[in-house]
């Protein structure tokens, strides 16, 4: 069945009665007016309870058992939209519906607590890579950046507050390794870094080479090892010609991460590897093939997809993070052209910048 008929069907199908639905749980941006469960036994004992309860559109995510036949089921395989211009509208309006049940960047510090019983836990972190780039690889799920789609607060909701090196010591991994192409003076690196020595567990290198190497230097001890790696962000910001987007996202996969994962195979330890993103990247269309990108000029924006402070202007909404008020434009909207040079942009909320990829893969 197509995806949009689906779509449509679970739409009907909700002013009737509870729905469980199998599926990409971010497809569900499409659909007004939700009440998602993740928690569905709490909602067997809701609905069995003699109490009242309210009149909701109700969707019960997935895996199905035999014991849903109470409810009908609706399932489909896709892993991103039929249509990719509708499905930008309804995410800028649903936004902060979907907040409330996508897995998103500030889960991924308890996720990784979930499963400590390994030699080592490594975090990948990319700068610039969207979910469509790796929804086909193995391990890989949708995440949702919250908020403007900037290295600032994409990365900072990801390494969380407490940071995950912190929770992660508490939790008996007393040895860290940090590795970054920038050292401690850099602001940002800094930040990602809270925590970690700067002269005993942080390496700058020049080339992922040098971090499988440097592996090799791992404490006899439960060790978290995290990792901040150029993705496409460099790329989309400058570069002669359109980049080889696939070709650059394949390297990342085989190259960066299952050398890691080969890399600590070979040395026989137990890992937990794991990678994510700050934020995707929108690309300028293909010449005739895509929605072209509309500017509305605003001279008190400095970026292409959003403003720091709070600009009443059509198309945006704001969020406050870190102290900070921003400004972010729905899709297709720029607040200025993009040169010959850039190819691509963050910043706004778009299935290309708002969804990264989050992977585990695991060692044993």
């Amino acid at each position: 069945m197509r995806q949009v008929t689906i779509m449509s069907q679970l739409d009907a199908v909700l002013d009737r009665t509870p729905v469980v639905y199998e599926g990409e749980p971010l497809l569900l941006a499409e659909l007004e007016d939700l009440a998602v469960e993740r928690d569905i036994w709490r909602y067997v004992q809701r609905v069995d309870d003699p109490a009242p309860m309210p009149v909701e559109r109700t969707v019960l995510l997935g895996p199905v058992t035999s014991y849903f036949d109470r409810w009908p089921v609706v399932q489909t395989n896709a892993r991103a939209p039929a249509d990719l211009d509708r499905f930008n509208c309804c995410l800028f309006r649903n936004y902060d519906q979907v907040r409330r049940f996508a897995f998103s960047q500030s889960d991924v510090a308890a996720r990784i607590e979930e499963d400590l019983d390994v030699d080592v836990i490594v975090l990948l972190l990319i700068d610039g890579l969207s979910y469509t780039d790796w929804m086909d690889y193995p391990g890989a799920q949708s995440c949702l950046v919250e908020g403007p789609t900037i290295t600032p607060v994409g990365f900072r909701n990801v390494v969380g507050r407490p940071p995950i090196a912190r929770r992660l010591f508490e939790k008996g991994f007393h040895k860290r390794m940090g590795f970054a192409h920038w050292d401690r003076s850099n602001t940002l690196t800094n930040l990602f870094f809270h925590g970690f020595d700067p002269a005993t567990q942080m390496v700058k290198v020049n080339e992922f080479k040098e971090v499988l190497l440097a592996l090799g230097r791992l404490p006899n001890e439960q060790t978290y090892v995290q990792i901040l790696t150029n993705g496409l962000d460099a790329i989309s910001h400058r570069h002669r010609g359109r980049p080889p987007v696939e070709a650059m996202a394949r390297h990342l996969y085989q190259d960066v991460l299952l050398a890691l994962v080969e890399r600590l195979q070979k040395m026989g330890a137990t890992a937990l590897v794991y990678a994510t993103a700050d934020h995707g990247i929108l690309w300028r269309p293909e010449p005739k093939t895509g929605k072209e990108l509309v500017v509305i000029r605003d001279e008190r924006a400095g970026h292409h997809r959003y403003a720091e402070g709070t600009l009443l202007t059509s198309h945006s909404r704001q969020f406050s993070c870190y102290g900070k008020n921003y400004t972010v434009l729905a899709y297709p909207y720029l607040f200025k052209p993009l040169t010959v040079l850039e190819w691509g942009t963050h910043g706004g909320i778009s299935f290309q910048e708002s969804v990264v990829p989050f992977v585990k893969l695991e060692v044993i």
